[in-house]
Parts: C-alpha cells; sequence; structure tokens
C-alpha cells in the first residue's frame, strides 16, 4: 500500500454536521420566532440531513414566495391506513 498525506478540505455539508454534532443548528428557535417565514439557508442544509425539504410555491411565486415543506418517510409495504395518519 502506498501512504498518502494529502489532506481533503471538508465540503460545506461536512462542515457543518462537525460544527454542529446534534445537526439541529437553529432550527428550533426559528421554529419559535412566529415572524420568520422560511428558514434560513443553513437550516436548510440541517433539514435535508433528516429528510425534510423546504420549498416555495411554485404556483404562487409570480406574487410572493410562500414556503412549503415535503417530508421523505418510509413506511412498511408503502401503504399506511387513515388511523397511522394521526400517529
Amino acid at each position: 500500500m502506498i501512504a498518502s498525506n494529502v489532506q481533503t478540505e471538508l465540503t460545506r455539508n461536512e462542515l457543518l454536521k462537525s460544527s454542529h454534532p446534534t445537526l439541529a443548528g437553529t432550527i428550533v428557535p426559528t421554529l419559535a420566532n412566529p415572524d420568520v417565514d422560511h428558514f434560513s439557508q443553513e437550516d436548510y442544509e440541517f433539514l435535508k440531513f433528516h429528510g425534510v425539504y423546504q420549498q416555495d410555491d411554485r404556483d404562487k411565486r409570480k406574487v410572493a414566495k410562500q414556503y412549503i415543506f415535503m417530508v421523505r418517510t418510509k413506511f412498511p409495504g408503502g401503504a399506511i391506513g387513515p388511523d397511522q395518519y394521526l400517529t
């Protein structure tokens, strides 16, 4: 084996993860602030780590940006019943 002394630079996301080990960023204070209508770019990255995606509503983009969320989930068999939506 050839030993290499080359150090690779951390990517932006790797730096975020190393600086915030809980992967929370400032998500909680942002949620608690009623004046904020969307997450910062840094918090957006943290949300993606957890499978939550912030995007603006394309249908309302011409008027003003209105943000919506898409949550990526996994269900056994790919289906859930109405009662499972509540849990």
